[in-house]
């Protein structure tokens, strides 16, 4: 199983066996999150793992009960939040590879843990050996059709309906689905729903939910071999819209990469 497999097989898992994991595996986690390309130079990112399972505790007052949490630390504004999304949905699946469950459990206050900033914040993500399977058919998956959530104002490539197909089925906060979609020849311009925006941003969520769909859709370029390139459509950025925000546009290459031997 690689990243794009897991898109359609993952699930949230909430109930963990209580269980130590190798050494070498949090390592192996560790290092692929440090290779884990940011979005913006700007964004600055630092990652622990938390281990819980010998006292069973918790991280933050609401959190899943699991044996270890991974904590991304990165600064607080949107950029960052958009960013923090895409690398924890790439660690999440990368865990599903090696048959380990997670469940993004959101925000917390871990600036005593971390000796944060007044400008930091901590993004965590639940994980460890599932009790039952980690796996689901991504047809029980409840989540929005891409007709629902993607306008097609022009005819694009072949593979844009397989790109919106693995961003549709990411995870987001109280499985609110903020993100639309508006595409055109080359490109997808990603919003999300003001309505969305109001209540999820009182968690401070909306961004980091827009993030996480957008680790998938760049998880499926890769394996489609899509050159993409994620940039902010000044033009667009700077219009205002009845029912979305704007949030970023990914440009898709219409040929293929060539396979360096």
């Amino acid at each position: 199983m690689n990243l794009y497999d897991a898109i359609f097989m993952r699930k949230s898992v909430r109930n963990y066996k209580m269980e130590q994991l190798s050494d070498a595996l949090l390592a192996q986690i560790l290092n692929f999150s440090s290779h884990i390309s940011v979005i913006s130079d700007t964004c600055k990112v630092s990652f622990e793992i938390i281990s819980t399972y010998q006292n069973c505790g918790h991280v933050g007052h609401y959190s899943v009960k699991a044996p270890y949490y991974f904590v991304l630390i990165t600064d607080k504004d949107d950029t960052s939040a958009v960013n923090a999304g895409y690398i924890m949905e790439q660690v999440s699946l990368y865990m599903y590879t090696k048959e380990l469950g997670s469940c993004f459990v959101g925000l917390h206050n871990l600036k005593k843990e971390f000796k944060l900033s007044d400008t930091q914040t901590a993004y965590v993500l639940a994980f460890g050996k599932a009790i039952g399977t980690p796996y689901r058919d991504s047809s029980k998956s409840k989540r929005a059709a891409i007709e629902e959530i993607a306008v097609f104002k022009e005819k694009g490539n072949e593979n844009m309906e397989r790109l919106l197909e693995a961003a549709r089925l990411a995870p987001s906060g109280y499985n609110s689905q903020p993100w639309r979609f508006v595409v055109s020849k080359n490109r997808i311009h990603l919003f999300c729903k003001k309505e969305q925006v109001k209540f999820l941003k009182r968690y401070s969520l909306y961004p980091y939910d827009v993030g996480i769909a957008l680790g998938n859709l760049m998880v499926a370029g890769e394996e489609l071999w899509l050159n993409l390139a994620v940039k902010t459509n000044e033009a667009i950025a700077e219009k205002k819209f009845k029912n979305n925000v704007y949030m970023l546009t990914v440009l898709v290459d219409s040929q293929q990469l060539e396979l360096e031997l």
